[in-house]
């Protein structure tokens, strides 16, 4: 972020967190739906959104782990995104969950480092697509690094 620059984290709805994905994200579309969705914000200016889920991958799906759905902020907004993740994983840690995101492998992960995630290895890729239930593949089906938060202790 800019020297002096503060941002506040606000409850944005899923609508808005849509949006604002649709709008500014590298690579991906707005996910389907969300446990809670927040902003970062720039005075009045919404400059990031992170939007946690239920994991995708059903092996994750515990019951006590929440995806990271969606990190976007407007790349003029440095360490924005740092910031933005420790917030997500502040609120994955005051409910008493675990927080799991997946980044492409040639994304470098420094901001997710630097909000405390750990690399836990990588994912296997793949296609939803199965004989008998066709899918048509939308996202990126190849294999992807996997972060984790340390699961907070209640």
């Amino acid at each position: 972020m800019e020297a002096g620059v503060r941002l506040s984290l606000r409850h944005v709805t899923f609508r808005v967190a849509c949006e604002f994905v649709r709008d500014h994200h590298r690579h991906h579309k707005p996910p389907v739906g969300h446990i809670i969705s927040v902003g970062a914000f720039s005075n009045a200016e919404l400059v990031g959104v992170a939007m946690l889920g239920r994991p995708l991958a059903r092996m994750a799906d515990d019951g006590s782990t929440w995806e990271l759905l969606r990190l976007c902020v407007l790349p003029e907004r440095k360490n924005a995104a740092s910031w933005l993740l420790s917030r997500a994983r502040r609120v994955c840690d005051a409910v008493g969950v675990r927080m799991l995101t997946y980044t492409l492998p040639e994304e470098g992960g420094a901001s997710l480092r630097a909000a405390g995630m750990l690399f836990d290895g990588e994912s296997g890729g793949g296609s939803w697509s199965r004989d008998g239930r066709e899918r048509t593949d939308e996202r990126n089906t190849g294999r992807k690094h996997r972060w984790v938060s340390r699961r907070s202790e209640p």
